[in-house]
């Protein structure tokens, strides 16, 4: 909150007025900490804990992408707004630097999984 907050003295002509007050701060630590709290199993505790990864990582979108691939969470991400999105990336190309210098080396099938995804083959997310 602290390093959000310092970047308003890097613009004199920062609209003062949406700086929430530090009050704020108490209470959405609280807030998170409750909800934290209640989370009935690990995996409920885990949807909260990269929910709050997301937030911190707006403008992020490889960690965020990575953290949700790897565990399926948060549970609530909003959906594609595509109809037909297409299958979930699983994996990125290799690089043309690679795959153009070595002959060898077939290029990836972007949905093919790497080796630490568990997710399942099907249903992973949003029905794709």
């Amino acid at each position: 909150f602290t390093k959000v907050r310092a970047f308003v003295s890097k613009d004199p002509t920062a609209n003062l007025s949406f700086v929430p007050p530090l009050s704020n701060d108490v209470t959405y630590l609280a807030d998170v900490s409750a909800i934290y709290d209640a989370a009935a199993s690990s995996n409920d505790k885990l949807n909260v804990v990269i929910k709050e990864f997301f937030i911190t990582l707006y403008g992020n979108g490889i960690d965020a992408y990575n953290a949700y691939r790897r565990t399926g969470f948060p549970r609530d991400v909003q959906a594609n707004i595509e109809p037909n999105p297409g299958a979930f990336i699983r994996s990125f190309l290799y690089p043309a630097s690679e795959t153009n210098t070595n002959p060898n080396v077939p290029q990836k099938v972007v949905t093919q999984r790497v080796f630490w995804d568990n997710n399942p083959e099907t249903g992973f997310p949003f029905g794709n």
